[in-house]
């Protein structure tokens, strides 16, 4: 990056006042392509390092085996759920029974 903007400096050395403009608006441009790269490849690295700790905690390496662990789970904690409410009703119905035969 550096040594583009030294040798952007020293081409501009000979040019006129619109030519400096073009130079440095190159350079400007090259700078914030340069910048856009990066935050792609950090979000890139955030990404890898996720599936990498998805991957450790649950076995899994293929992306579709891990969607479909995690689409199981869900699948087993909304019938645990339905069953631990059905559950409750029966228990307070048969509470309710017991406290009439009494």
């Amino acid at each position: 990056r550096l040594e583009r903007q030294k040798v952007a400096a020293e081409n501009a050395a000979g040019l006129d006042e619109e030519g400096e403009k073009n130079m440095m608006s190159r350079v400007m441009e090259d700078s914030a392509e340069e910048k856009r790269a990066i935050e792609a490849r950090n979000k890139i690295d955030i990404f890898e390092n996720a599936f990498r700790k998805i991957k450790e905690a649950t076995g899994v390496s293929d992306i579709n085996e891990v969607i479909q662990k995690i689409t199981s789970q869900e699948g087993t904690s909304e019938n645990l759920l339905a069953l631990t409410k059905e559950n409750a009703q029966r228990m307070e119905k048969l509470n309710d029974a017991a406290v009439r035969t009494k």
